[in-house]
């Protein structure tokens, strides 16, 4: 009977001690919260606007799917009266999937869509030893995706249907 007592009291009091902390946190909380309520509110404003618009970052199989609409959309229009920025912009897009070079990266608050200059077999040494310059980076960026929304992808498209050369 007296082991089971010990063991009790070896479960028990590192669970105690924890409990006890919590409380101690909580309460050290309340007592902030109530000194500062104005920088609290900010606080908790700036985390919940940085969860809400973290969980509206599209991820890659969006682009895809966005990128896949609007190529259709684009064929629907005769080459005449195309956009050449979005032809331009599709048709970069397109060659760049086609040959498996397009990477995604994910910031939280925002995406990056970027071009891969290297395949898959000799990634792993490039990014060790050959890595380019952050310089270097800005002009692989392809788009750049926040809030649900590609946003070079939606530039783009705009007037997909309107050739500007055409009213010269």
């Amino acid at each position: 009977m007296l082991r089971l007592k010990r063991i009790g009291l070896w479960f028990y009091n590192p669970i105690k001690n924890v409990a006890g902390d919590y409380v101690e946190v909580f309460k050290e909380a309340g007592r902030k919260i109530a000194a500062s309520p104005i920088r609290t509110a900010l606080v908790g404003v700036t985390i919940t606007s940085g969860l809400v618009i973290s969980s509206r970052t599209p991820d890659f199989k969006n682009f895809q799917a966005n990128f896949l609409q609007n190529q259709e959309r684009l064929i629907l229009v005769s080459d005449i009266i195309r956009n050449p920025r979005s032809q331009h912009y599709i048709d970069r897009v397109g060659a760049l999937q086609s040959a498996g070079r397009l990477g995604y990266r994910s910031f939280g608050l925002f995406a990056v869509i970027y071009e891969q200059h290297t395949d898959g077999i000799v990634r792993e040494f490039t990014e060790t030893y050959l890595a380019p310059r952050w310089s270097e980076y800005v002009d692989r960026v392809v788009d750049v995706g926040w809030w649900g929304v590609w946003s070079e992808m939606e530039a783009a498209m705009v007037d997909y249907d309107v050739n500007e050369a055409e009213f010269r």
